[in-house]
């Protein structure tokens, strides 16, 4: 097979690149709008029961798109870096495993969903009525489901080589296919039999699968990227476990968003109907509004990841502050014409007085937070590239439940709508900023790591065979080869190996300690000790400041041990004891001189 494209953002400029990517991207979320309504609009004809009944698959439609675009996510992060590296069988490997992982997913969904929908849609209050519609609706859904979650996967991996063109056309002619497909099958329209809700069903299903076929096509034929090698089960599982650290973060955060929506609408609702009717006007104005920098995150991350594989930091960072300065004047701008035109807006929607004044007060206050809004989303996307998910998703949840539902509640109570419509933008403006100083503190910390662990292999790289540094160079990259190998049963790396192995000598080490034994920076020390932590091989006693090994790390004390001692022996196999302590001498006497040279 041939090989995969090299990276594409990597060269250029940086201003010009992020425009190329975000125009095409714009197009496919508008595509996404269209595809949705239409289903909404043909449907609706029909009658109230049978949109009823769409509307109670929402909730069950939005879990499982929440989860594949958590699935495409991950997949794009990691993809994307190994693009920026250049590794070819990397690229193919990761693409290939995550696409299985999708197909292994949507196979627990069609068969727990088929198996759940009565009970399920029961919870969700369906009435009997209107229960059989659903089934209906979703028995020819769940079948289909693999057009919905692998589409999106393959399409992300499409995105991390840098080509938002042709996932954003794919997604056209799926919309264009839905609008024709959808009064042919719903209605029975020339030859076409009338199968109502289930022909709108199946118009989604088969126009969604023009997606899957073409999106396999493009990464099997036009991009190298899908290798029909037998995977090792290690190798897979590997894969999937780097996807998922940062997928199934993401797509938690993405389902809390409708549920803080139907937090605050039934605070809403007390207001009555008509503030209800304008909340959800002013939200579908607002999403058209926040388009283009919703559209500048998604497309930011393989920018991010491409460059930050190649170890371009400075380029990722360039491009992460343009980004982070048009969303701030895109706000401004927005508040300014949402705030002038809020009210002329809301009246194309409906002409009643109360809603429009209700949607003239949101656009008078929300849009005063949509800058420090798109700082947050854009910071949340680049610190998943990162590795980071976990913070993303605290920045989320800080966001919605530390913040914004709180201070709803807060403002309902003492001053109605406003107080609920301030609450956002307060949620938006606190966790805006503190995004932005926690990406920042987030790219330094990674680039020091990143720059450290490829500083030995640069050396190695520059330095001529007849030095020093080249050979010392390549017992490192040697060693830290058959550390990764024959460690990755216990998940230990060469980056915290030697942290584990200093505490399992010396046990209740501070940080500060354990950074200056092994003379490395306390960020770096920090990074180590939290993959430790997350494993279940260090605990902190934060009352003295100190790091414990658990059990789980003694167990293993023995084979680390053991891994260590016989590396060393290979090292110095067929040596003398005189050869043996001579060599020994000199490394300490190498250390002693860096050591001097560095404080």
């Amino acid at each position: 097979m041939d090989k995969p494209r090299q990276a594409r953002l990597t060269e250029g400029s940086v201003g010009k690149t992020l425009v190329n990517l975000t125009g095409p991207m714009v197009l496919g979320m508008l595509g996404m709008t269209a595809f949705n309504l239409a289903d909404t609009y043909f449907i609706g004809q029909l009658g109230t029961q049978e949109l009823a009944a769409m509307s109670f698959t929402f909730p069950v439609v939005m879990i499982i798109g929440s989860l594949s675009q958590g699935l495409g996510v991950g997949a794009s992060a990691v993809i994307s870096r190994a693009i920026g590296e250049g590794n070819k069988q990397k690229i193919q490997r990761l693409t290939t495993h995550s696409l299985l992982l999708s197909v292994l997913i949507v196979g627990v969904f069609v068969v727990a969903g088929l198996l759940t929908i009565e009970p399920v849609f029961r919870l969700l209050g369906a009435s009997d009525e209107i229960l059989p519609f659903i089934k209906e609706y979703m028995t020819i859904w769940y079948f289909g489901v693999i057009a919905v979650v692998v589409p999106q996967v393959g399409n992300n991996a499409i995105r991390a080589t840098g080509d938002t063109k042709t996932p954003s056309m794919v997604m056209l002619v799926a919309v264009i296919a839905n609008i024709i497909l959808d009064p042919l099958l719903i209605f029975g329209l020339g030859p076409f039999p009338r199968l109502e809700l289930t022909g709108g069903a199946l118009a989604s299903v088969l126009s969604r699968s023009a997606t899957l076929l073409v999106s396999i096509w493009i990464l099997y034929s036009r991009e190298k990227m899908i290798t029909f090698v037998l995977p090792k089960l290690r190798e897979l599982l590997n894969s999937w476990k780097q996807i998922l650290y940062i997928g199934l973060p993401t797509a938690v955060t993405n389902m809390v968003v409708p549920l803080s929506a139907g937090i605050v609408t039934k605070l809403i609702a007390a207001s009555g109907a008509e503030a209800v009717a304008a909340f959800g006007v002013a939200n579908r104005i607002e999403s058209f509004a926040l388009l283009v920098v919703m559209a500048l995150a998604s497309v930011l991350s393989p920018f991010v990841g491409q460059n930050w594989g190649a170890q371009a930091y400075e380029r990722a960072d360039t491009g992460i502050r343009y980004s982070q300065r048009f969303a701030l004047a895109w706000g401004v701008v927005m508040a300014v014409l949402l705030g002038l035109t809020g009210g002329l807006l809301a009246s194309l929607f409906n002409s009643n007085p109360d809603i429009i004044a209700t949607v003239r007060m949101y656009f008078l206050i929300l849009p005063l937070s949509y800058g420090l809004y798109g700082v947050l989303k854009l910071s949340t996307i680049v610190l998943s590239v990162l590795n980071k998910p976990l913070r993303s998703s605290l920045l989320t949840l800080t966001q919605t439940f530390i913040l914004y539902i709180p201070l709803a509640f807060f403002g309902a109570e003492f001053f109605g709508l406003s107080g609920i419509f301030s609450a956002a933008a307060i949620s938006y403006i606190i966790t805006g900023f503190l995004a932005y100083f926690w990406l920042k503190r987030s790219l330094a910390e990674s680039m020091e790591y990143d720059y450290l662990q490829q500083i030995v292999t640069t050396q190695e790289i520059t330095d001529h065979p007849a030095s020093l540094g080249y050979w010392l160079a390549r017992l490192y990259r040697y060693g830290r080869n058959y550390y990764d190998r024959v460690l990755s049963p216990y998940n230990l790396e060469t980056r915290t190996l030697s942290f584990l192995n200093s505490l399992l000598h010396e046990d209740g080490l501070s940080r500060r300690d354990l950074s200056d034994k092994l003379g490395v920076s306390e960020v770096v020390t920090n990074r180590a000790l939290s993959r430790l932590n997350d494993l279940g091989y260090v605990w902190h006693d934060d009352e003295k400041g100190e790091v414990f090994v658990t059990d789980r790390a003694k167990e293993i004390s023995t084979n680390v041990k053991e891994v260590l001692r016989f590396w060393s022996e290979t090292l110095v196999a067929g040596f003398s004891e005189e050869e043996k302590e001579s060599a020994l001498m000199l490394l300490k006497r190498m250390n002693a001189n860096a050591t001097d040279f560095l404080s």
